[in-house]
C-alpha cells in the first residue's frame, strides 16, 4: 500500500461504506475553489485492468494548478494519467487500475487526492470504490 499524505494514509484499504469523508458515495468533495469526484462504483476482475475518470470541477474562476496523488490497497495498482493538472489540461483525469491475479476479492477503496498550489495544506480527496471479483 502506498500512502504519501497523512490524510490519505487513514483512507487506504478501507472497506465499502455508504459514506466517505462524511459525504455519500459519489458526492463531489469540496476543495479550495474546486470539487473532486469519481464514478460511484466500479467492478474489476482479478488479473484485469479498468479505467476510471476523476473529474475536477473548478468553481468561481478557480485557475490554480492541482497536484494529484493516489493511494491503493493491496492487490490493486492505480496510476494517474497525470499527477499535475493545470487549467489548460482540462478537468478530467484518467485513473488506470490493475487488479493483481491474486487480488483479494471484495470491496476496496482507492483514494485520489488533489491539492492546489494556492497554499492550503489539506488535500481534497475522493474515494474510487471498487468491487474486485474472482477471475
Amino acid at each position: 500500500m502506498t500512502c504519501e499524505w497523512g490524510a490519505l494514509a487513514l483512507a487506504c484499504g478501507l472497506g465499502f461504506a455508504t459514506v466517505y469523508n462524511g459525504q455519500p458515495i459519489g458526492t463531489p468533495y469540496k476543495g479550495d475553489g474546486f470539487t473532486i469526484a469519481s464514478t460511484p462504483y466500479t467492478t474489476i476482475k482479478q488479473g484485469e485492468q479498468q479505467t476510471v475518470e476523476i473529474t475536477i470541477n473548478r468553481e468561481d474562476g478557480f485557475d490554480r494548478n492541482l497536484a494529484l496523488q493516489v493511494a491503493s490497497p493491496k492487490g490493486l495498482t492505480a496510476t494517474l494519467a497525470t499527477r499535475r493538472l493545470t487549467p489548460s489540461k482540462g478537468n478530467v483525469v484518467t485513473l488506470n487500475v490493475v487488479a493483481d491475479k491474486n487480488a483479494p476479492v471484495g470491496r476496496r477503496v482507492i483514494t485520489v487526492a488533489a491539492i492546489s498550489d494556492y497554499g492550503y495544506a489539506q488535500p481534497t480527496t475522493t474515494g474510487v470504490h471498487l468491487i474486485v471479483e474472482g477471475s
